[in-house]
């Protein structure tokens, strides 16, 4: 499952609560690193194993788009590297404030 969206709308930390959804963490025990505020904290893509009802699967957060110019293009080839290597991509969340 593939997290995209805009940068700071939220992605590592839906990430996160999927990966655990009983708890109340705090942002040094997440999953995946994220910030109070809404600026960027994930600078490259990031996958964590998750079994979901006995089904093994990947939870990939990725870094935002929006951020800056140079970043954008940065991210897109780094998304592109992963999405060639990646055996398979079962769900795409579009993450969106």
């Amino acid at each position: 499952m593939l997290l995209v969206g805009m940068t700071g709308h939220g992605k590592s930390r839906l990430g996160s609560f999927l990966m655990s959804p009983e708890d109340t963490f705090s942002i040094k025990q997440a999953a995946f690193e994220f910030s109070e505020e809404c600026k960027a904290s994930t600078q490259i893509i990031t996958a964590k194993p998750l079994i979901e009802n006995g089904i093994p699967f990947e939870l990939v957060d990725t870094p935002g788009f929006g951020e800056k110019a140079g970043k954008d293009l940065e991210h897109t080839l780094q998304a592109v590297k992963y999405l060639k290597s990646a055996q398979e991509i079962s769900a795409v969340v579009f993450v969106y404030k």
